[in-house]
């Protein structure tokens, strides 16, 4: 049988061994871990996942693709989460759509179906069967996130969302890539592209109830203190995502502002970047919330601001994001790939903000345009601080 679309099979291969798909005396499912007492379509599977490949058997390419690019580990409780990984896993284990077509001709217990008739029969049944999102649990929740949680988190992922610049900066790269522009032009072309993603980061931070509740003076020092760090690790998930280091002539768009080996680090640090976008939200909010994510800066009254006041205030809301990712990670990954996942992402936090440090340090185009995003982000935030903004992610009083 040939499928339209190929699901990816090569996360699944390294989750179990060969010895234990050939025989299980456990008379455990290959599929989820359940128990499993029979050989199902070519595999020992119990009788969940022997319907659930039934019905996806014969219109694999109706199958919709996984959200997290294939890494899904199917457990019992996770097996109703994402139908593509655990689709893969059927096949990887043996399940074959020829066996179930032979069952269906031959089965004497079943009433006889037309062959036209039983594809539009178990195609209308897929489709009837609504596919959750992680943001659409709720009713089946089985993490140890309560609903508030669910709802700060979808609605943190609303704001990446809302104010993320990836169109505009595509729109940017595919015309200096295909166009003839001086080196002058396409350095303030490459000034825009991070000044914009700077002020998207800000704007989706600055629409959060935690940012919001804070006193102006607080804000400000928040920005002095974060922006730079802040500002870093998401124009590098940015570009990434914008496909600025697949070759050499958009690598190329930003050689007039940053050094080549500058340029060639960040690609190195985007290719260890996690897969699942909202991971990587929580841990940019997280950093946000930090009383300072960025390693020098000379500015000595720093030492004085009313931040340092309030730090248990801070770190409260830094805490709630931290919470909140742990038990996400906890819900999608379990406890061992959890922690592997988040000492990675510190690695990459630290090493993304060394790497800032010293361009800001070195660079002074950069250093004058950060320092002016700063000014004016502190300005506006002075002029809007009597204004009414509508929060996220908390009810308004």
């Amino acid at each position: 049988m040939n499928f339209k679309r190929p699901l990816s099979l090569s996360p699944i291969h390294h989750r179990f061994n060969k010895t234990h798909i050939e025989f299980n005396k456990n008379k455990c499912c290959q599929v989820c871990g359940d128990k499993a007492n029979i050989f199902n379509y070519g595999a020992l599977s119990c009788a969940s996942c022997k319907t659930f490949f039934r019905r996806h058997g014969f219109h694999p390419e109706d199958i919709p693709q996984c959200d997290f690019y294939g890494n899904c580990e199917i457990t019992i409780q996770s097996r109703r989460m994402c139908t593509a990984c655990r689709f893969s896993k059927c096949l990887a284990i043996g399940m074959s759509p020829d066996l179930i077509r032979k069952e269906d001709f031959t089965g004497k217990s079943r009433s006889l179906i037309k062959p036209k008739q039983q594809y539009l029969c178990l195609s209308k049944l897929g489709t009837s069967n609504t596919i959750f999102s992680t943001m659409n649990l709720l009713s089946r929740d089985i993490s140890s996130l309560s609903p508030d949680n669910w709802i700060l988190l979808s609605n943190l992922v609303h704001a990446f969302d809302s104010f993320a610049p990836s169109y505009e900066v595509k729109r940017m790269i595919k015309f200096l890539t295909t166009t003839s522009v001086d080196i002058q032009y396409k350095l303030q072309q490459s000034l825009n592209i991070v000044s914009m993603i700077c002020q998207s980061i800000q704007s989706s931070i600055n629409s959060t109830a935690d940012f919001r509740i804070m006193t102006t003076e607080e804000q400000c020092s928040l920005v002095q203190r974060n922006t730079l760090g802040i500002w870093a690790f998401y124009s590098m998930v940015i570009l990434y995502h914008c496909d600025m280091f697949d070759n050499i002539s958009s690598k190329s768009i930003m050689n007039p502002l940053y050094k080549l080996d500058d340029v060639e680090y960040t690609r190195s640090l985007t290719m260890r970047l996690d897969p699942d976008p909202t991971l990587v939200k929580l841990i940019i909010m997280v950093l946000s919330f930090s009383s300072n994510c960025f390693t020098i800066h000379a500015d000595q009254n720093m030492q004085r601001d009313s931040l340092l006041m309030g730090t248990f205030r801070l770190l409260g809301s830094q805490n709630a994001y931290v919470e909140i990712m742990w038990k996400y990670m906890l819900y999608r990954y379990g406890y061992f790939e959890s922690a592997k996942r988040f000492c990675e992402l510190i690695k990459i936090m630290l090493d993304e903000i060394n790497m800032a440090s010293n361009i800001y340090d070195n660079n002074k185009i950069h250093q004058n345009l950060a320092n002016q995003i700063i000014e004016g982000t502190k300005r506006s935030l002075t002029f809007d601080g009597s204004e009414n903004i509508p929060l996220w992610g908390k009810n308004e009083i």
